[in-house]
């Protein structure tokens, strides 16, 4: 892998996931390279029990103005079988997210996906939620859905690593946005577009402790009549978003919220708290935009081949949701 020439700022995140990777024995294999209006970077993740991939690509936006971006995506696929059952499910089944969004495709294919756009403010955390989320993400959201289809009562496993202290330090650290109530286990963040939770969590189906955090807001202020477009807006998020996606969307009674899940083992990332809240904040006040999307692909079929022109659409419906590019459609990208 030292002889692939990478952009800097590429190849410091490369260095940064091989590092966060080793620490749970997992590592990452060069797979391809595809060279053209934007160059394509692909490696395979090993040891996952999964096919999962970490795709980097130059974004459309930034060709040709010397300041190039790259987006970072983590896709992990589901089985034949599992996706079948997973499919008509998918909206049900994101309540359960770790640290990526299920995505159902019309030719009845599943996979769970992240994403994010490199910069140096982001570096050391998205590379270290980007390993969790490749070598844990499917696994821990696959165990999360049995359990709850079986009946099991969440059971408290190891204590959350986070702790009243922590919001404190989150409350002092936000104190010029105001609206924040920290709390022993937990915070509260109300906005003018919605409302942010982060919760320490004892009972994941999977890790046991960790981080709860959900950003909602209610479908009616959204415009949302009936059913919301949730797996339309989650393959929006993925394939255009400019906020960081881990996590995904799911419908719960007439609000819609993002949620997330982040295990004890990110706890001493730096700044985590601070840039998953600042993330949440940009992701509310974009949502109506991104139902707006995700509507005007619904309507276009939601296909995977059909969804690069449905996102054209959509995003000049919701001009104001266009992110950095337009990127590249599921079937260029898997």
């Amino acid at each position: 892998m030292n002889d692939i020439e990478l952009p800097e700022p590429v190849f410091e995140f490369v260095e940064l996931l091989k590092h966060y990777l080793g620490g749970v024995e997992r590592r990452i294999e060069f797979v391809d390279r595809e060279d053209g209006a934007q160059t394509r970077w692909v490696w395979r993740v090993d040891g996952v029990g999964h096919e999962a991939r970490i795709l980097i690509h130059e974004t459309q936006a930034s060709l040709g103005t010397g300041r190039p971006e790259y987006r970072v995506r983590i896709a992990v696929d589901i089985d034949e079988e599992q996706g079948r059952a997973l499919h008509s499910l998918a909206a049900f089944a994101n309540r359960f997210c770790v640290l990526g969004a299920l995505m159902a495709y019309t030719d009845q294919t599943v996979a769970i996906g992240s994403q994010f756009v490199i910069g140096y403010d982001n570096l050391q955390t998205c590379a270290a939620l980007t390993a969790a989320a490749a070598a844990y993400g499917a696994m821990s959201h696959l165990e999360s859905i049995r359990r709850s289809f079986l009946g099991e009562k969440p059971q408290v496993g190891s204590l959350s690593a986070w702790s009243g202290i922590d919001f404190e330090r989150l409350q002092y650290e936000l104190a010029h946005i105001g609206g924040c109530r920290a709390g022993e286990r937990g915070c509260r963040i109300e906005l003018m577009t919605g409302v942010i939770d982060l919760s320490a969590l004892h009972s994941n189906p999977y890790f046991g402790g960790g981080l709860l955090v959900l950003a909602g807001a209610a479908k009616a202020g959204l415009g949302i009549e009936g059913a919301a477009p949730v797996n339309e807006m989650n393959l929006c998020e993925w394939l255009v978003g400019d906020v960081p996606m881990f996590g995904g969307w799911y419908e719960d009674g007439d609000h819609l919220r993002f949620v997330s899940f982040l295990p004890n083992m990110l706890k001493e990332v730096d700044q985590l708290m601070v840039h998953i809240v600042s993330w949440a904040q940009r992701r509310l006040a974009q949502a109506s935009d991104t139902v707006a999307s995700a509507m005007a692909i619904r309507s276009m079929g939601g296909d995977a081949e059909q969804l690069s022109s449905g996102l054209k659409s959509a995003l000049n419906i919701a001009p104001a949701a266009q992110p950095r590019g337009g990127d590249m459609s599921p079937a260029e990208l898997i």
